[in-house]
């Protein structure tokens, strides 16, 4: 078994947070599954490291499936 993993850019922590402090509310669209993506989200800033889907109503992570 092999992983591999695609580090996010050092500057994006940073970038998102400057966003957040400017007002302007990041959103990340991925084809990653939905783990994954939380887990990038988490790194990049977008996501808090505590974060974890709250239930039937929570649309913070959403994936096609869910509109079909």
């Amino acid at each position: 078994m092999v992983g591999i993993k695609d580090p996010i850019r050092e500057a994006v922590p940073h970038a998102v947070q400057l966003c957040y402090q400017a007002g302007v509310t990041v959103r990340m669209i991925t084809g990653d599954n939905p783990q994954t993506a939380v887990a990038i989200a988490k790194e990049a800033g977008i996501l808090p490291k505590d974060w974890v889907k709250k239930g039937g109503n929570d649309y913070t992570v959403m994936t096609g499936a869910q509109f079909r």
